[in-house]
């Protein structure tokens, strides 16, 4: 699955077109994307050239409702790349901290500052965003190796919990807050140097246990009727997925 704005250089359409791969190695896989931008009709014609019910979109969704959406995939990728001779990078990528905040392993484009948002072959895999097949091999060796995924969102959770919540950050003054759960939310840009502080709900447990996994509810959006072009929201009842 990948989170964020879809403009070119965060790489979504590299993850269409290489569902095919994909799918010729881990049959069933779906890709799952979050966030709403210029980027997305081109995404969508796209799709529709893709496997059959291979790409679901989301649409924009509230920041409270991150947490649920992370959860409902087994990796997180967004393989960023830098464009127009260097002059469009990514600047660091919180996507990347907060899927791992989930537990979640990352398959990270090599642009700009994202490659500071994992240790490569432990949190997650690092790749060329613009090779098709790398990318695609990268979240097929996660999807058909789960104890592997495993020990990479443990790792990637833990390097979170360490240097990227209040206690951890740097100059910070703040203290007492939780550690990431699915039934929390993400508040970004509140203070500089701090990637992402959770704000706990009641009850919180950890993103992807079973009380708080994710099943995909369909609705129908503005007549579509390709299903490459479904819209799914999140329920609290639990479903196996692989995104």
């Amino acid at each position: 699955m990948c989170v964020s704005r879809l403009v070119a250089r965060k790489g979504q359409d590299v993850l269409i077109r290489g569902m095919e791969r994909l799918r010729g190695r881990v049959p069933g896989a779906t890709l799952l994307i979050v966030g709403g931008g210029p980027y997305e009709e081109t995404l969508h014609r796209l799709a529709d050239a893709a496997p059959p019910g291979s790409v679901i979109f989301t649409g924009q969704v509230s920041e409270d409702d991150l947490p649920r959406y992370y959860a409902v995939g087994d990796v997180f990728a967004m393989p960023c790349r830098t464009r127009l001779g260097g002059l469009e990078v990514e600047g660091w990528g919180n996507v990347f901290i907060e899927a791992a905040a989930c537990a979640r392993p990352v398959v990270v484009g090599d642009s700009g500052g994202a490659r500071e948002s994992l240790v490569d072959g432990e949190t997650g895999i690092l790749v060329d965003g613009h090779d098709v097949a790398a990318v695609a091999d990268a979240v097929a060796r996660l999807l058909e190796d789960p104890a592997l995924a495993r020990r990479m969102g443990a790792a990637g959770r833990a390097r979170v919990e360490r240097a990227h919540t209040w206690p951890g950050s740097p100059n910070s003054s703040r203290d007492g807050c939780a550690p990431p759960s699915s039934e929390g939310s993400f508040n970004r840009g509140e203070r500089r140097g701090t990637v992402a502080r959770w704000t706990p709900r009641p009850r919180p447990t950890r993103c992807g246990d079973a009380p708080t996994a994710a099943r995909w509810r369909p609705r129908t959006p503005n007549g579509a009727d390709s299903a490459s072009r479904r819209s799914w929201s999140p329920s609290p009842s639990p479903s196996p997925s692989r995104a």
